[in-house]
Parts: C-alpha cells; sequence; structure tokens
C-alpha cells in the first residue's frame, strides 16, 4: 500500500485510496501508524469502500473507526477524509457521496494520463464471502453507478452504501485481507 501511495505521489501528487471497515481497521491501521514518517499523508485522500448509513460516533460506522485507530495520529488534511452523511436520506447520502467521490477523482486525473480512478482499495470479506457491503446474490452487485445503497443489507445494520463493482474494479491495486477459520470455506471456493 504505501509503495502505491508513493507511485501514486510521484505521478499525480496525490494518493486515492477507498478503505473497508471491520477487521481491516485493526489489521492495517497498525502498519499505517507506525509509517506515519515516510507516508506522506498529508498528499492521501481516504474514502470508504462503504460505510453504515449511521452517524460517525455510532459503534458501526466505519469512519468513526478509522478515526479512532488511524485519522487521529497522521497528518492526513480533513478536507481529503470523505465521510457519509448520515443526516441525510440513505439515498441522498449516496448520491451525495458519489458526487463526492466522482468530483475528487476527476480533479485528481486533471493532470494524470488515465482516467479518474482510484489508486488503491483495501478490502475485508466476511463468512459469506462479501466485500465491501457488496453482498453474494444481492442487487446491489449490478449496480452501475460508483456508489450504490442498500437498505435490506443482510448483516446489520441492514442501512449502508458501497462502492460498486465499476469503481472498485478502477483501482490500480486491490487489497483483500482476510483472516479467520470462519472464512476459510469461502476463500478456497474463490
Amino acid at each position: 500500500l504505501l509503495e502505491a501511495a508513493e507511485a501514486a505521489i510521484a505521478v499525480r501528487g496525490a494518493f486515492v485510496v477507498a478503505l473497508s471497515g471491520g477487521s481491516v481497521v485493526e489489521l492495517l491501521s497498525p502498519a499505517l501508524n507506525a509509517a506515519a514518517d515516510r507516508a506522506h499523508f498529508e498528499l492521501w485522500h481516504v474514502f470508504l469502500a462503504d460505510e453504515r448509513h449511521v452517524a460517525e460516533d455510532h459503534p458501526d460506522s466505519n469512519l468513526g473507526a478509522w478515526r479512532a485507530a488511524l485519522l487521529r495520529h497522521v497528518p492526513i488534511p480533513e478536507a481529503q477524509v470523505h465521510g457519509l452523511d448520515a443526516s441525510l436520506p440513505l439515498a441522498d447520502a449516496a448520491r451525495a457521496y458519489e458526487q463526492e467521490l466522482l468530483l475528487a477523482l476527476s480533479s485528481l486525473a486533471a493532470g494524470a494520463s488515465r482516467s479518474p480512478h482510484l489508486d488503491a482499495v483495501v478490502l475485508g470479506m466476511g463468512p459469506d464471502g462479501h466485500t465491501a457491503s457488496l453482498f453474494p446474490g444481492h442487487a446491489a452487485l449490478d449496480a452501475v453507478s460508483a456508489v450504490t445503497h442498500l437498505d435490506d443489507a443482510p448483516k446489520p445494520p441492514p442501512s449502508r452504501i458501497s462502492l460498486t463493482l465499476p469503481m472498485l474494479n478502477t483501482a490500480k491495486l486491490a487489497l483483500f485481507l482476510v483472516c479467520g477459520a470462519g472464512k476459510a470455506p469461502v476463500v478456497a471456493e474463490a
């Protein structure tokens, strides 16, 4: 991840990453905190691969977890940390998040040779095989926009937003952090 950040910063002066929550926060934040002196965090733009439609101070908030574990400890400017506005109705919050994402990606792509894209995504996986908030068999898998919303996620809380497969697939680097015996059967099937 740090190599991808360095490469993106060399090309366009910024690094755009989408982070999942859950165990990814616990697994990745210690290494990122340890690299604070060389990661050029002031040039990072952080989006969420998915987020629950809850306030940031709610225990289910992915952004809240990232703030506690990493973002309060490294010098990423607040304007470059992009969270969901949970005060809006779910569909409106998803549209607003998509607009913010696309605006940031377009402005950063202006001087780059590639179309708007994420530099990296860091994803986990649930025991059912879901990643971000894209659950097996769910209609959200077919979304073609950059961001989709679900009000019927099979895992609580049911109201969420997620980057879509087309958006996740723009990333130059995709990292999956998957551990635990409960996930082994799904990984073996992949």
